[in-house]
């Protein structure tokens, strides 16, 4: 066998080799992020599931213990109770 031809099945194997352990880092990220998503991330009642998550974080003032509401989007709203009264801790 010639050079050119030794080389040549030496790049298909590197290449190979390649698209193997780049296929096996994919599926093991894609487990490791569903692993991440049903196991570490808590569902609260705000959340109509484990894929359509409602966002809020609730906050409360150290010094009156009053709630609040945060969204990602930086929006801040008293938590209320069923009379209209803010929740406090």
């Amino acid at each position: 066998m010639d050079n050119s031809k030794e080389y040549e099945n030496y790049g298909y194997c590197f290449a190979k080799g390649v698209v193997k352990y780049t296929c096996h880092f994919a599926v093991y990220l894609f487990l490791i992020l569903m692993a991440w998503i049903f196991l570490v991330q808590p569902v609260d009642n705000s959340d109509s599931s484990r894929w359509r998550r409602s966002g809020l974080r609730i906050h409360v003032d150290n010094k009156t213990g009053l709630q609040y509401f945060s969204t990602s989007s930086g929006g801040l709203a008293p938590r209320l109770e069923i009379n209209g009264e803010q929740m406090r801790k």
